[in-house]
């Protein structure tokens, strides 16, 4: 009792609290202020507990506790949990229990009178997945430290947010849960009064109770704005659905993500391969323990997971071609040349202009001295820089490795030519231009002399007459009428390459290495059908539910790829891993959109029709964000979704979008992105239709 005196006397008198006291069932014992402490203390000394099953369900107290609040006429700014117990080994739902307290914005602190190791997992369970802190309490003067430690907390939070909360005060029975009641309009304590600055560096100072697990560390009582409902929606103590982000996008910009919390859940995944190493399997399994609470957290829905099945990539990779649109940016055929229509008008006149004057440039200009690189310029002039030019300002790889249309009898280019042009390709398109515009005038100088300009030689037939001139003509070697490689073609020729180098320093350089290695096209995610037409272990996956598909072969081939041969270090395993994660987190996002259940209990209604489709664009765009969403604290992979995002225009790429995405969460906060998924669950064509208004950058 003592300890439970202590806790009030931290919080603001006013506070409105509730208990709740349980052992197999939960009901509230107490409501009222913190302040009226001789109550509260005569309502725990009635308190026994009841029923006769001999183990507590804190499930069940959390699920009270969180319908008492849920029902309250006005809900308050925000509200914290603490939940005493000596029992949490036999948790029923308890993951069920904190994710429902989570969604409705409640964070939850645990004090725990159990020190066995199974009782502390299961603690960090509860408040990895809410947000709050746990601490165990061995000892009689333990449970008053942590308890007074709790009231800490909350009365910080109470200053942090500048309103009365809902506050839940600890008692017992044999267990107890407390929580939160609605708060009435208060002045806050003004932030520089002494009672105000001691709660505060008192609560800091309560830094002995563990933070969430898996991920969670650094979300204890030192964030308390992020344990705000959000206003409207589901809120989630765990990531953006509470506090800054949530709330209404007050958090400043350049904003960052909360550290992924992870939970201790076992999602589906079946091996479809006998060949496959379990380790990947685990390896897939554990990445959704992270996966699935952050797409919770971005989306705002209670997502279940459909199935992850480890198959062939035939089965993989044929069904991506009709449901992906990187789909044909294989390792094979990125590098290829770019469609027709994928640059903007003006790239496109800018390349063929210079492709048209290049041919001239290869059929005229043959020697221009011993000892140059002219026969490496006029290989590339057959067609090979256009491309590369073309594929550098689609945000593709360069390469001299291209067909680019010359014949056996043109050697193979430098090696320091490829490695300039794979590697650093504006540098490399600077060097070739002054490469051609200098044999070009060579050319001009060698060809040009001993010749006779036709005007000369018609002013020579008047004032000489035609025998004079002709013998003059002679002389000289012969007059050239109208040659293709003159000072006018030299102009042409200069002013066309610096509008194109223009258009390639301006271009950001990208290389997706994650595109380069193929580690998209090992994921897809298929709601219904389909599965069953290609390989062998696809015919083993159900077509009528969702389901996440990854190539079997995926983790070996993309560390082959990265590495370049067979032999496979372990910082390349550790990339390809990280790569294959990449993907798996895009066909999972587009699963949640699809499958994840609002607050109705209901996937998205346009699913599985013909009108899905009408949002691919956006829904892809999605996907991509939520890729570097996810990366954002890791500035190597975040760098990586950056160039995966920005390897393509906005008129083909539908990737790019996640750009437009990006600006929308700097400026507001999670709330715009969840929107459109809210409106492309509903009306794809609407949310499609709108999202194309906003301008790209």
């Amino acid at each position: 009792m003592e300890s439970v005196s202590h806790a009030l006397a931290e919080l603001p008198p006013a506070m409105p609290t509730v208990l709740v006291g349980f052992t197999d069932s939960a009901d509230v014992v107490y409501e009222g202020r913190a302040g009226d402490r001789a109550t509260f203390e005569r309502t725990l000394r009635t308190v026994a507990p009841t029923g006769d099953s001999g183990g507590a369900d804190v499930a069940s107290a959390l699920e009270r506790a969180r319908l008492h609040l849920a029902g309250l006429p006005e809900q308050p700014p925000f509200a914290r949990l603490l939940l005493v117990t000596d029992d949490l080994t036999a948790p029923g739902d308890l993951l069920q229990a904190a994710y429902d307290c989570a969604h409705s914005g409640i964070t939850v602190d645990v004090v725990v009178l159990d020190t066995s190791p199974r009782a502390g997992e299961l603690a960090e369970v509860i408040v990895g997945v809410t947000g709050g802190s746990w601490e165990a309490a061995p000892g009689e003067g333990d449970l008053g430290r942590a308890i007074s430690a709790a009231g800490r907390r909350a009365a910080l939070q109470s200053l942090e947010a500048g309103a009365r909360p809902v506050e839940v005060g600890p008692a017992s029975a044999e267990s107890v849960a407390a929580e939160p009641a609605p708060a009435e309009p208060a002045p806050a304590e003004p932030a520089d009064a002494p009672a105000g600055e001691a709660v505060r560096a008192e609560a800091e100072e309560s830094a002995g109770a563990q933070p969430g697990a898996g991920g969670a560390a650094g979300r204890g009582p030192d964030a308390p704005e992020q344990a705000t409902a959000a206003p409207g929606g589901a809120g989630d103590a765990g990531g953006e659905g509470a506090g800054g982000e949530g709330a209404g996008g007050e958090e400043p910009p350049g904003r960052r993500r909360p550290a992924p919390r992870r939970v201790d859940v076992t999602f589906p995944v079946f091996t479809l391969v006998p060949t496959v190493a379990n380790g990947n399997v685990e390896r897939i399994g554990e990445s959704l323990r992270t996966i699935v609470p952050f797409l919770e957290d971005l989306t705002g829905l209670r997502y279940y997971p459909p199935p992850t099945y480890v198959t062939d990539d035939t089965t993989v990779t044929h069904l991506r071609r009709t449901c992906e649109p990187d789909a044909r940016f294989t390792t094979e055929d990125h590098t290829g040349d770019v469609p027709s229509g994928a640059l903007a008008a003006d790239e496109e006149a800018a390349v063929d202009r210079v492709r048209a004057l290049l041919v001239t440039f290869t059929e005229h200009v043959l020697d221009v001295g011993p000892d140059t690189d002219l026969v490496h310029v006029r290989r590339e002039a057959l067609g090979g820089f256009a491309g590369n030019v073309r594929r550098y300002l689609a945000g593709r790889p360069t390469s001299l490795d291209e067909d680019s249309g010359a014949g056996p009898s043109f050697p193979e280019p430098p090696m320091i030519w490829r490695q300039r042009c794979a590697e650093d390709f504006p540098s490399f398109a600077g060097l070739y231009c002054e490469l051609v515009t200098r044999y070009t005038d060579r050319h001009i100088r060698a060809h040009s002399r001993n010749r006779i300009d036709p005007e000369v030689r018609a002013r020579l037939v008047t004032e000489l007459g035609p025998r004079a001139a002709a013998a003059i003509e002679r002389s000289v070697g012969g007059v050239v009428a109208d040659p293709p490689i003159d000072q006018d073609f030299r102009l042409r020729l200069g002013a066309a390459l610096d509008d194109l180098r223009t258009m390639v320093d301006a271009r950001d350089p990208v290389a997706s290495e994650f595109l380069r290695s193929g580690a998209n096209v090992f994921g897809v995610f298929r709601y219904s059908g389909g599965a069953g037409r290609f390989g062998r272990s696809g015919m083993l996956v159900p077509t009528s539910a969702p389901a996440v598909l990854m190539g079997a072969g995926a983790l070996g081939k993309v560390a082959a790829a990265l590495r370049g041969d067979a032999v496979l270090d372990e910082p390349t395993w550790e990339r390809a891993a990280a790569f294959c994660e990449l993907a798996l987190v895009h066909e999972h996002t587009h699963a949640a959109i699809a499958t994840g259940l609002d607050e109705h209990g209901a996937r998205a209604a346009a699913a599985g029709t013909s009108a899905w489709a009408a949002g691919t664009r956006l829904n892809e765009a999605l996907a991509a964000w939520a890729q570097a969403h996810f990366y954002r604290d890791n500035p190597r992979m975040a760098q990586e979704c950056t160039h995966y995002i920005r390897s393509g225009s906005h008129r083909t790429w539908p990737y790019r979008g996640a750009d437009i995405l990006e600006r929308l969460y700097q400026d507001g906060g999670i709330e715009p992105v969840r929107r459109f998924i809210r409106l492309l669950r509903v009306t794809p064509e609407t949310a499609q239709a709108e999202f194309d208004l906003l301008p790209a950058r």
